[in-house]
This record gives structure tokens, sequence and C-alpha cells, in this order.
């Protein structure tokens, strides 16, 4: 069955924010990275890593993907700096799973 349109619409709308904040912040994707992600969509793939990097290569894919880590990373860096909520109005430590401020200052430094 196909979607909406005003389902479309609204999936459109959100990737355009996380994309617009990803430019907004100057989101720079490392090679690492990417390699990373490319590594662990292989593996859901059940894929050689090699074969999908070069099938995802041929296919011209490189710059989405990029695009895609880098809207990951901006919306990790929102979420550091936002307090999340469960149903009961208590608190999420986000951090175990997207890392806190402190993690990306000691990254900052390590990096200069």
């Amino acid at each position: 069955m196909p979607r909406s349109p005003r389902r479309r619409t609204t999936r459109c709308a959100r990737r355009s924010s996380s994309t617009r904040l990803a430019e907004d912040l100057d989101i720079e994707v490392q090679q690492n990275e990417l390699l990373d992600y490319l590594l662990n969509q292989s593996r859901q793939y059940g894929m050689d890593p090699n074969t999908f990097i070069q099938q995802v290569e041929q296919a011209g894919q490189i710059p989405a993907i990029v695009a895609e880590v880098a809207r990951s990373k901006a919306t990790a860096f929102a979420l550091r700096r936002t307090t999340v909520k469960d149903t009961a109005g208590n608190a999420v430590d986000l951090s175990p799973v997207i890392g806190s401020v402190e993690d990306e200052k000691t990254e900052e430094e390590a990096a200069e």
C-alpha cells in the first residue's frame, strides 16, 4: 500500500531538519567514522565488508552515506545538550549510547 503524501512530506521535513542541523553545526565526517558506518552496514546486510564498500562506491552512494553520518553526529550533538525524560518524568541518561558533552570536549582536546 503506498504511503500517503502527508506522511512523505513529514519524513522529508525531518530529514531536512537534521541536514540543516548538520550544516549549521558544520559537522565533518572523518574517514574512520565513514569506514565504521560502512563496516556496520555490511554486517547488517550479512555481506563481506570489501564487497559491500565496492558496491556502495560503484552505485555512487558514498556522498549519501557521508550525509547520513553527518546527520547522525548532529543529532547526537543536539541530544547531548537536551534533557530527555521517560513517561514518568525521570531524566534518561543517554550518555552510554551517544556519549556526553565531556566526552566531546576530551575528543576535541585530543585532536588539537
